[in-house]
């Protein structure tokens, strides 16, 4: 019994102690765990800088600690930019339920915006858009927006009104370089000069304070604002033709095609039906395309154009067809050689494929140079085939060629891909500089 009381005593001396050290531990945690502000902050960040998965994980701890509303609307901002549109809908209806300020309403509708055009909904896409009412902050991205939302509709003229609707209230810098290419890229089909004047402004040093959060819905322009330059540059026989080909590359196939019909000939008439094929009458594009090389059967250009919308269809045997008369018509042309290496590519059957694009750089004229040098790197990083050996020394002489942003894209792949971050790093910072 005396043992035990002992034994008591001991525990008690030691009780105060222990008390005040767990007391000490919880007031240190409770100290030092990240609050949800903090954690939001952190999060903004890394937004920012675009490590989107990094602001997911900080802004769903924020939401388990406090699922306000502001939490809530971080996590359908970044579910919105990581392309999960149905999450972001409704972490975004749920801010909105919750009560946000009045500039985090406005960003809540603009993700909400963003995600329903991700999904396919324009019309409710516009509908989010447009409840930022003018002279709000945020109105100005919202315009830039809704203009390529427009855009992708073919609504040019619409869309055109919606980009200078951005400009007169005032943007960013990047966000302003973004609606000064499009306005370009949709004047130059009929006003040289203001397509010209858009071009021009791009390089003056104005635009307000960028907005971090606001800043991965920034779109990319295409056609990029150097493809534009250099085709109004071109000689005025040329114009027409070359333009519609920068449309098509960009996917503006309505423009492009009218350029085509204005352009006229053979050659126009080719891209024309090939416009009219990537238009969605695959059926229509690809019957005018067959009866162009019955009318013509030298044509290289229109019985390329038909091999790539038999490749399309996956219809290898005929498209086979077609690049073997090509290769009897032009043998030692680059092109020939090209067209094979993306035949040889659709197959899987990268050993020659790639012996084709450096047949066709061996080939081109040296003014030419550049773009197949690309097109062999391209092919080599997309295809993770010799990208170290063969890739990447294609890619860094491309780049430095062409000095265009596509070109220092791919020599940043390269260079990542062979573990050279500080290489990558530059060749990054040199396409972001040449096109935002």
């Amino acid at each position: 019994m005396l043992a035990g009381a002992q034994h008591f005593r001991r525990i008690s001396a030691w009780l105060p102690l222990l008390i005040g050290l767990a007391t000490l531990a919880l007031g240190a945690w409770l100290v030092f765990r990240p609050a949800p502000r903090n954690l939001l902050r952190e999060g903004d960040a890394l937004l920012a800088g675009g490590h989107y998965y990094g602001a997911l994980l900080l802004y769903r701890a924020a939401a388990r600690d406090s699922t306000s509303a502001p939490e809530l609307l971080r996590v359908g901002m970044v579910e919105t930019v990581r392309g999960e549109d149905r999450a972001a809908g409704r972490s975004l209806a749920q801010a909105l339920n919750g009560g946000l300020s009045p500039v985090e309403h406005d960003l809540a509708r603009l993700y909400q915006g963003q995600a329903a055009a991700q999904a396919g909904q324009q019309q409710q896409a516009i509908g989010f858009w447009r409840t930022i009412e003018r002279g709000r902050p945020l109105y100005a991205p919202q315009q830039v927006l809704e203009g390529e939302a427009l855009l992708r509709a073919a609504d040019y003229a619409a869309a055109e009104s919606a980009y200078q609707a951005a400009l007169d209230a005032g943007l960013p810098q990047e966000w302003r370089r973004v609606a000064l290419a499009r306005v370009a890229a949709l004047r130059a089909s009929s006003d040289r000069e203001g397509a010209l004047a858009a071009l021009a402004a791009i390089a003056a040093p104005q635009g307000q304070q960028p907005e971090p959060l606001v800043t991965p819905l920034l779109p990319i322009p295409a056609p990029a604002p150097g493809a534009i330059q250099q085709a109004l540059d071109s000689p005025a026989d040329q114009r027409t033709l070359l333009l519609g080909q920068v449309y098509l590359d960009a996917g503006l196939i309505e423009l492009a095609a009218a350029q085509f019909s204005a352009a006229g000939g053979r050659v126009a008439q080719a891209y024309a039906a090939y416009a009219q094929l990537r238009a969605g009458d695959r059926a229509g594009g690809q019957a005018r395309l067959e009866q162009l090389v019955a009318e013509q059967p030298e044509d290289a250009r229109a019985r390329a154009l038909l091999a790539l919308a038999y490749l399309g269809e996956t219809d290898t045997r005929r498209a086979r067809a077609q690049l073997e008369t090509i290769r009897a018509l032009a043998p030692t042309s680059p092109d020939t050689h090209l067209a094979w290496g993306q035949w040889y590519a659709a197959q899987s059957d990268y050993v020659a494929a790639a012996g084709e694009y450096r047949r066709a750089l061996a080939e081109a004229p040296a003014d030419q140079r550049g773009a197949y040098l690309l097109a062999l790197a391209r092919f080599h990083i997309d295809t993770s085939l010799t990208v170290c050996d063969q890739g990447r020394p294609a890619a860094e002489d491309a780049a430095i060629m062409l000095d265009t942003a596509p070109a220092w894209n791919a020599a940043a792949e390269a260079g990542l891909s062979c573990g050279d971050a500080l290489a990558a790093s530059a060749a990054a910072n040199r396409a972001r500089t040449l096109d935002p």
